[in-house]
């Protein structure tokens, strides 16, 4: 269950891979390259959050964690295609955030410190989109991709 408002961005670069690598669990499951750029970025700009990288059945996840670690930041990188042949250099990014497991739960911080802790990745990301030159036509989105009215920066709150 997602807490407070999701991010989605969209932007096109030809900096990551739309190969399919024996690896994935599905052909869909492209990006992962796009997921170990956003991890590196996001371990370099927020060093006190645990960072970890993967691969789910729909793509790739860089999930992160703060110290007080009673909730956590998930970042999707994905892909537009919906064939396998098809090529774009159009990929997106789903950041939502959640807390940890029930125990955690009655004792979680107060929602402005979930809300920061995402509001940092928010901006991380943002700064890293606009500081990489191989990408351009960088879009946030509020209610989801291409969905209403776009940004070039996010509306943090």
């Amino acid at each position: 269950m997602s807490e407070g408002p999701d991010h989605f961005i969209t932007f096109r670069s030809n900096l990551f891979s739309m190969e399919q690598r024996d690896h994935y669990i599905n052909p869909c499951c492209f990006c992962e390259d796009l997921a170990e750029w956003l991890g590196k970025s996001l371990s370099t700009a927020l060093p006190s959050m645990a960072l970890d990288v993967y691969q789910e059945d729909f793509g790739w996840v860089v999930e992160l964690v703060p110290q007080e670690a009673t909730h956590e930041i998930t970042v999707i990188a994905q892909t537009f295609l919906t064939y396998e042949h098809e090529t774009s250099d159009e990929f997106g990014a789903h950041i939502w955030s959640r807390t940890l497991g029930l125990w955690r739960r009655l004792f979680s911080p107060p929602p402005a410190t979930m809300v920061e802790s995402r509001h940092l990745v928010v901006r991380a990301i943002d700064a890293a989109l606009h500081a990489e030159t191989g990408i351009r036509q960088i879009e946030w989105w509020s209610e989801g991709f291409a969905v209403g009215a776009s940004t070039p920066h996010p509306i943090v709150v």
